[in-house]
């Protein structure tokens, strides 16, 4: 080994060559399943990071022929503690073996030869439970709230959540339909949070992350926090669209509202003579309602109910007026899908183009027209259609082709497109 070499510290070998090779610390850490501060302070030969000097000597060697490094040359090289030996680098003796003869000087060759046999099976036990005790899953303990399941004042809006897991660990808790709210544990494990409620049942999963080894705690806990809603009070609820008298032409009614988050509105639209139509909305995670509400021509009331756990209901009321000219024809696609090909007035239809479209489970497009559409299906029954906002009954059979011609009076009849 030459001066200039020899110069160099063992961390900084570690870390020169790890660079060489273009692998980043947490893949390191990653690979041998020895945390990310540990892999920093071998390089940095920084023992403040460092487990015990037994420990740190077992992962200077493996670190070391991870990276086809000479292990001895590392640890004898390594500054990080003070007076690193030859006898804390290896056993080794350059002297020609020799045939054991019985006496005193044999006694002390096999005590001595059955001390080292014994240090080795003691460094690789400690070693053997250091390498466990760092690929280890995290703990996870929850102290505040201690019940699986707790009912809070009306007027309590967030909570304080504590409990005890790995030093430096990350405390990961989910909201149902809500946001993800993180905390590090400190230095002895403890941890505590402020997690945001919403009135209603506020749902919740902890789970605890280790991000020196990748492990997540072994299980995943839960809490359920119940804000009751105020006395006499039904749940948030506006209606931002659409605005009262309202005319619709040619088009679904848009139906846009604000309540709290996972809120199920009942939507019930009853007309001037004849039935209404009934359905449900589901609010998304932020309370928010943006959904289309096909009804056919005619003076219409709508009204939107937001009930609460407690019975009582929020509820709002429009009136709007829809109309059409000529022919909407609205396809989606409410079980397998199906090919569909269009024609408006007798000429193909951009939206399906001349070679059709695909139309999978959830797709949906609106064909309009003049005088006439046209379309051919591959599954017509696989479909739910709509014509100037009427549900039409299911047409043909699941996987058996067929085309129809819809007209501005309702009427739908077989079609020879092909």
């Amino acid at each position: 080994m030459s001066d200039e070499r020899r110069s160099i510290g063992g961390g900084a070998r570690l870390r020169a060559a790890r660079e060489a090779r273009g692998i980043s610390i947490e893949s390191v850490a990653a690979e041998l399943r020895i945390r990310v501060p540990i892999i920093r302070g071998l390089e940095a030969e920084d023992p403040a990071y460092l487990p015990e000097r037994i420990y740190t000597l077992g992962m200077l060697r493996t670190y070391a022929t991870y990276l086809d490094l000479d292990p001895e040359a590392i640890v004898g090289s390594w500054a990080g503690f003070p007076a690193i030996t030859r006898a804390d680098a290896t056993y080794r003796s350059d002297e020609p073996s020799r045939s054991p003869r019985f006496g005193g000087g044999a006694l002390r060759s096999l005590t001595t030869y059955g001390g080292i046999g014994l240090l080795a099976i003691v460094v690789a036990l400690f070693v053997g439970a250091q390498v466990l005790r760092y690929a280890a899953p995290p703990s996870l303990s929850i102290e505040t709230p201690a019940e699986a399941v707790s009912t809070l004042d009306a007027e309590t809006l967030s909570v304080e959540m504590r409990g005890t897991s790995n030093s430096k660990a990350r405390i990961r808790i989910e909201r149902l339909g809500g946001e993800t709210i993180t905390a590090i544990a400190d230095e002895t494990g403890l941890w505590s949070v402020e997690v945001p409620l919403d009135r209603g049942k506020n749902e919740l999963s902890i789970t605890a992350l280790d991000d020196g080894t990748g492990t997540a705690s072994a299980e995943t806990l839960t809490r359920v926090l119940i804000v009751p809603l105020p006395t006499g009070g039904g749940p948030k609820l506006e209606l931002l669209g659409p605005t009262e008298g309202a005319r619709i032409e040619n088009a679904p009614v848009r139906i846009e509202a604000s309540s709290e988050p996972g809120q199920v509105l009942s939507v019930t639209a009853t007309p001037a003579t004849g039935s209404p139509v009934v359905t449900q909305f589901t609010a998304d995670s932020s309370g928010g309602i943006a959904s289309d509400l096909l009804l056919p021509a005619g003076e219409w009331r709508i009204t939107l109910a937001a009930a609460g756990l407690g019975g009582a209901t929020s509820t709002v009321e429009r009136s709007v007026s829809v109309t059409y000219s000529g022919v909407v024809i609205t396809v989606e696609a409410t079980g397998s899908g199906s090919w569909v090909r269009a024609w408006s007035d007798g000429v193909v239809d951009p939206t399906t183009g001349s070679t059709g479209l695909t139309l999978v489970k959830g797709g949906r497009f609106t064909i309009k027209a003049t005088r006439l559409v046209e379309l051919r299906f591959g599954s017509p029954a696989s479909l739910t259609l709509s014509l100037n906002g009427r549900i039409l009954d299911r047409l043909g059979e699941v996987g058996v082709t067929g085309a129809w011609a819809f007209a501005p009076n309702g009427s739908v009849t077989p079609s020879n497109r092909k």
